[in-house]
């Protein structure tokens, strides 16, 4: 009966961690749109740190080539300019 549960719960881990970082990931955009205006001046700059920081590892991937800069560049574009 353990074991029926303990692989429930891997079962559930195994959707719920490329979920949420699928979502991490395109959570970047809206999230930058909200904190600058289409010009991109801070609106609220005491957020701005926390974001930072908070999606400096997908910046650090993004960086690391060239295609994935421009492909979150323009998703990012995208966002602001709609807000």
């Amino acid at each position: 009966m353990p074991e029926i549960k303990q692989s429930r719960i891997r079962r559930k881990w195994f959707y719920i961690i490329p979920i949420l970082l699928a979502v991490y990931v395109l959570s970047i955009g809206p999230v930058v749109a909200i904190i600058t205006d289409s010009n991109w001046n801070t609106l609220y700059p005491e957020f701005y740190g926390f974001v930072e920081a908070f999606y400096t590892p997908l910046g650090l991937v993004a960086n690391s080539n060239d295609s994935l800069k421009n492909l979150v560049s323009e998703y990012i574009d995208f966002y602001v300019q709609r807000f």
